[in-house]
This record gives C-alpha cells, structure tokens and sequence, in this order.
C-alpha cells in the first residue's frame, strides 16, 4: 500500500557536495512554496541560515553509510565501492516507510542532503518518478570553503591532508552526479553555483522545467537572486586550491550544465 500511495505522488531531490550552496537553494525552493515538511535540522555556525535537511532522511543516510562502509569523517573509499552500492530490501523498505510518513495528505516533498548523492539509485528504486535538481560548484571554491569551516574548529592542525581529502571526495561525489544524469536527463538538472544564480536564462529554464515540465505545484517563481548573499557565496578562489583532475571533471560538468540552456 506504501508504494501504491508514494506511485501517485510527486518528488524532488536536490543533491550536491557539501558547501555547494544546497542549503541556499532548497531555501528557494521553500520561498516559492515547495513542501520541505517540518522535520528540518536547525541553522548552525556553519550554515546560519538554516541546512533545509530533513532529520529522518539525513539519520538515514548516515545509517547506511555507516553500515556499508562507504566512509568515515573525511576518509572516503575507493569510488569503485560507492558506484557499487546496492540496497537491500531492508533499505528500500525503510526509505519507503520515511517517505510514505513525510507525504501523508500532501501532493508533493521535496528534500535536500549532500549525501543524496550517494543514494540516488535508491531513491530511483523507490520512487520512479522522482525529479533532481544537481548542484555543482567549482571544486576550489568547495574545497576553500571546507578547509576554512575545518580551520574555524581547529580541525587543520590535526589533519593536514584534509586539502587533497577534500578533493577527493568531491572527485567521487561528482562523478556520481555525472553518471547519474548522463543516465537520466530527462528526470534531472545541473545547476551551476554560483554562475546559474544571476542568469536569467537559467532562471526561466529551471522555473519552466520543475512548473511546467514537472508540473509541481507553484506558489511564486522560484527567485535565486532574492536572497542571494555574495558574501558567503564567493567564487574567485585563489590557484592554490585547485587540482587538474577535478577540474576537468567540472569542466564536463559544466558543459552539460550549459548545454541544457540551448
């Protein structure tokens, strides 16, 4: 009965690496009436404006990753691993109960967590129906972004390969958001942080693709430019903080990013 009632109803997925502005557009997508439930994880030092998280599904994610072995803090494995992952029915069974609990009498949920991408095959499995908005900021700028939260909690002076840690991990999260829409554009799309947030023509796109395309339900535009704030948005990242191979991977990125726009 779970999955016959979640058949009929509509989901949207946003997911990202950490520090990759989710947070700031799962707000927007909040401000333009889209239903985030009322399970959201407090604002934080890190994310003062508020994680836009949903508690169960992040505590589940960080379930599965635990029980799987896909990391511990910081120490991610081999991608190899992670593209192999495969739920259980357990896992389908529980990612089933979460949301049948979220969506009750509404028509539509949408949920944000940078760990999604870990887990978007499951959440394929669950709900096929499922549309994706796929974030992806520059590898420098999310890697300065990180190394600046780890030095505020004094995590640098313990961790002095946190710098190529970092770039791995946004290595392997990446690739999965590359796989994963090259497998399914019809369902998803890439949005370039910061560079999408001030262009007009990536605004009506996204608003036509998720109103009209999508069909959820709209209370006002989605607007990306109302709350914008460049000051914890930045993106002139010093040369330092990048690496060739990470950069190729944005560049393919970016290029599917634009391509949606032609």
């Amino acid at each position: 009965m779970s999955s016959e009632l979640l058949a009929t109803k509509k989901f949207l997925i946003v997911a990202g690496m950490h520090r990759s502005n989710t947070s700031y557009f799962t707000h927007c997508l909040s401000k333009a009436g889209l239903n985030l439930g009322n399970d959201l994880i407090a604002a934080s030092k890190s994310n003062k404006h508020g994680h836009f998280e949903d508690e169960d599904i992040v505590d589940f994610h960080k379930a599965l990753i635990s029980q799987n072995n896909l990391e511990s803090r910081w120490n991610y494995v081999q991608f190899s691993k992670i593209e192999a992952f495969t739920p259980s029915d357990q896992d389908i069974q529980k990612a089933t109960s979460i949301l049948t609990h979220k969506i009750q009498d509404n028509t539509h949920f949408a949920w944000k967590d940078p760990r999604n991408c870990h887990f978007l095959s499951l959440w394929l499995k669950v709900v096929p129906q499922a549309k994706f908005v796929l974030i992806v900021r520059r590898p420098e700028e999310c890697v300065r972004s990180l190394m600046r939260r780890s030095l505020q909690n004094n995590k640098w002076k313990l961790r002095p390969d946190l710098y190529f840690r970092f770039h791995k991990y946004w290595e392997i999260t990446n690739k999965q958001i590359l796989n994963f829409y090259n497998a399914n554009k019809e369902s998803s799309l890439i949005l370039l942080t910061p560079d999408h947030i001030s262009n007009s023509t990536f605004h009506r796109y996204l608003n036509n693709t998720i109103f009209n395309i999508w069909k959820f339900p709209k209370l006002h535009e989605i607007d990306l430019m109302e709350n914008y704030d460049k000051s914890l948005i930045t993106s002139n990242s010093h040369v330092f903080y990048k690496q060739p191979r990470t950069t190729l991977l944005y560049d393919k990125l970016a290029t599917l990013a634009n391509q949606q726009l032609v």
